[in-house]
């Protein structure tokens, strides 16, 4: 019988999602994931492992980076659980990443993550990340060109294909 669960945890809850997961996995006879939970699951229906897998990837990202982050602030944790995930998981850790790396205290702030707290309100482009803002001049120039990918690519002074693949990568 192989052993599907190698990992040792620190975080009582992160290390439940991970057991339970891997247990569900070696008894489907898959192998064990590199992100807990399922990762093709939209985020938008699975609001209660946003904390747990910001948990893990924190620590994750802090051991790697060396950094002293120790946890999030409540109304960070409230931004993580309010945006709407478009790229799931994968973006979360993205976020988690970027956070660490942002972090100037113990606690990750709002403004370490990088993602707007509410879609409805406005933000300084300075608060923005690279990505976000990436991602609001390609819906502008969409919107603008009514669809229109080409119209649009040129106006971005990007090619079709450059203009699909960021489409692609912030679920547009």
């Amino acid at each position: 019988m192989r052993q599907c669960f190698r990992r040792r945890f620190t975080s009582w809850p992160v290390a439940a999602v991970i057991l339970i997961s891997s247990v569900a996995l070696c008894q489907q006879g898959g192998e064990q994931s590199q992100v807990p939970g399922n990762a093709d699951a939209p985020m938008r229906e699975r609001r209660e492992d946003i904390p747990a897998l910001a948990m893990h990837f924190l620590s994750q990202y802090a051991s790697r980076y060396r950094r002293q982050v120790r946890g999030v602030d409540p109304t960070a944790l409230q931004t993580l659980l309010q945006y709407a995930w478009p790229g799931n998981v994968r973006e979360l850790e993205h976020t988690m990443e970027r956070a660490v790396l942002m972090c100037r205290t113990e606690q990750i702030q709002a403004g370490d993550l990088g993602i707007g707290s509410q879609r409805g309100q406005p933000q300084n482009l300075e608060e923005l990340s690279l990505e976000a803002v990436e991602s609001i001049l390609i819906r502008k120039a969409l919107q603008r060109f009514q669809g229109n990918v080409s119209q649009a690519a040129e106006a971005l002074g990007l090619s079709r294909g450059a203009l699909y693949r960021r489409m692609e990568k912030y679920g547009l």
